[in-house]
């Protein structure tokens, strides 16, 4: 589950198992998070990042996952 969606200030994320790796990164490619979650559950702050959509990708062992987001 990711919300809100769209996001202004802060993005939640919450998953059955913690990911092995949570990468968000901009329509341009530009890398925003990467990192490995210890838990089922993240916040990310967002407020700073510029408006627009990003994809949200988490990989859960050989399986990957990706989800759109919009940021206003």
């Amino acid at each position: 589950i990711i919300f809100p969606n769209p996001a202004n200030e802060e993005l939640n994320l919450i998953t059955d198992v913690a990911p092995d790796e949570l990468r968000i990164t901009s329509m341009l490619g530009q890398l925003m998070i990467d990192e490995r979650p210890l838990s089922r559950t993240s916040s990310v702050d967002v407020s700073q990042w510029p408006k627009g959509t990003y994809i949200v990708q988490m990989s859960f062992g050989t399986e990957t996952v990706h989800r759109k987001v919009i940021i206003h």
